[in-house]
């Protein structure tokens, strides 16, 4: 977790939480942009099971894709408890809400702010993200089927 003080406006403290690739400092990241390093993760099996299962096609095909790429961590591993998320919810979450969710207050609680004295101030966290693929997984059947809305309700 890397923290940078900003006295500009009315924000004070940025927090970047790197995920992954040895970055642990404003450093490393500047190294690892220079060297222009690239970190790609063998692609675990489990992840395209959905589409092996619904068709023959689609399983031929997947046998010649891609090994590798940018894999998140443990997502089954999301703390919904602590986040007052329902059991029927979080089964549906895009794995970049659940990976927002814990970066931002990661990244509050190691600027040293308390998330739980923010309610009713004027305090925002912004991030930006963008992904079809789990949101057509459950669309498409290929996924747990509950009548929810492909969005988080909270």
């Amino acid at each position: 977790m890397i923290t940078i003080d900003v006295y500009e406006r009315d924000c004070y403290r940025w927090s970047i939480v790197p995920d992954g690739w040895g970055v642990d400092s404003l450093d490393t990241l500047w190294d690892f942009l220079l060297q222009k390093r690239d970190a790609p993760g063998e692609i675990p099996p489990h992840r395209w099971e959905p589409w092996r299962q619904r068709s023959t096609l689609d399983a031929k095909i997947l046998d010649s894709v891609t090994r590798k790429g940018y894999i998140l961590g443990d997502l089954e591993g999301f703390d919904a408890v602590f986040f007052d998320i329902p059991p029927t919810e979080v089964g549906h979450m895009d794995s970049h809400q659940r990976l927002g969710l814990e970066l931002a207050y990661e990244g509050l609680e190691n600027a040293g702010i308390q998330p739980d004295r923010l309610a009713g101030t004027d305090t925002t966290v912004h991030i930006g993200v963008d992904s079809g693929d789990y949101s057509r997984m459950l669309r498409e059947g290929t996924h747990r089927r509950l009548r929810l809305p492909l969005w988080t309700l909270n």
